[in-house]
């Protein structure tokens, strides 16, 4: 509640005394990572999805989570090895692994993963957005950076958003 009204550090806090009641709830340590995730704590973020995958390693959102974390620290090997675990496929898991570099501003290695994940499957409607955005930035379009805010919001593959 405290993270939905924006009072993070709130949030931090009641997280933090939750996890001391309770160290072994993969669930919370899937929370509060995700919330880490949202803060751009990618450190903290992993500290927490690693031990929420360790204490259930079947848990799929908290691998994705993972994964992003991981993909947003530039560890893609590490990354795309917890979004198989998650469910993805190799298309979406480049995909995913575009979003981070977006969410970083590296709008070239972005670009690279779109393209593998459209040889891997061409018919991936968001890789296919996303590149289109991304090439009408490197075109010149009206504005680069409305352009570079759409790339990152039509890149967020429903992999990633659905999985938490």
């Amino acid at each position: 509640i405290h993270a939905q009204q924006g009072n993070t550090d709130d949030a931090d806090s009641s997280f933090e005394r939750a996890l001391e009641l309770n160290d072994s709830d993969a669930v919370l340590h899937n929370d509060y990572g995700y919330f880490c995730y949202l803060q751009k704590d990618f450190k903290q973020a992993t500290e927490h999805l690693n031990r929420a995958v360790s204490i259930a390693p079947d848990y799929a959102a908290a691998h994705n989570n993972l994964a992003m974390a991981l993909a947003c620290s530039g560890k893609s090997q590490e990354a795309q090895e917890h979004f198989r675990l998650a469910g993805c496929s190799p298309a979406q898991s480049l995909s995913n692994l575009a979003y981070a570099r977006l969410m970083q501003r590296d709008f070239s290695q972005a670009k690279q993963y779109l393209n593998e994940a459209l040889i891997v499957d061409p018919n991936q409607e968001q890789a296919k957005a996303a590149l289109a955005t991304l090439e009408r930035i490197e075109a010149g379009g009206n504005s680069i950076a409305a352009n570079k805010r759409a790339a990152t919001k039509t890149s967020m593959s429903s992999y990633s958003r659905d999985r938490y």
